[in-house]
């Protein structure tokens, strides 16, 4: 298990993500609005969210098992946003890897299972990857 660090949602996170994608919904910029959801306030874009996700666990990876010859993100997939993430929530994820599969010669997939957790220790999102990585050469040495 894979373990990334920790995040705070700030308003100012929620406010540029709408900015710079234009989703200006209600439920994410508008307070007062926001209070008379079933939210009782304003809350994080999901993609945002799968975002920061994302990003977490990239910073975890240099210290996982996902190698430096990691190419592209390859899939996205079973992504579910069971709880909304409020502003002031910390989030971190939880990663394990699945599989491993072999493209060709040079290149591989990981296939990772992530859980985005709050400080509550309740998952708030999840979803699947498959990360396109280098693989490394076969030894064809001998063992002396």
């Amino acid at each position: 298990m894979i373990i990334a660090p920790e995040r705070i949602i700030t308003e100012e996170d929620i406010l540029a993500f709408a900015n710079l994608t234009g989703d200006r919904s209600p439920v994410h910029i508008d307070e007062v609005f926001a209070r008379t959801t079933a939210f009782g306030g304003r809350i994080a874009h999901g993609l945002f969210i799968l975002s920061i996700g994302s990003g977490l666990f990239l910073q975890a990876a240099p210290n996982s098992a996902f190698p430096e010859s990691t190419v592209a993100l390859y899939s996205i997939s079973n992504v579910r946003f069971l709880l909304p993430a409020h502003i002031g929530d910390t989030v971190h994820v939880l990663t394990e890897v699945v599989e491993l599969l072999e493209v060709d010669a040079q290149r591989g997939l990981i296939e990772a299972r992530h859980c985005i957790v709050n400080q509550d220790g309740k998952t708030i999102a999840s979803f699947r990857t498959k990360t396109l990585v280098g693989r490394r050469p076969a030894f064809r040495g001998t063992l002396a």
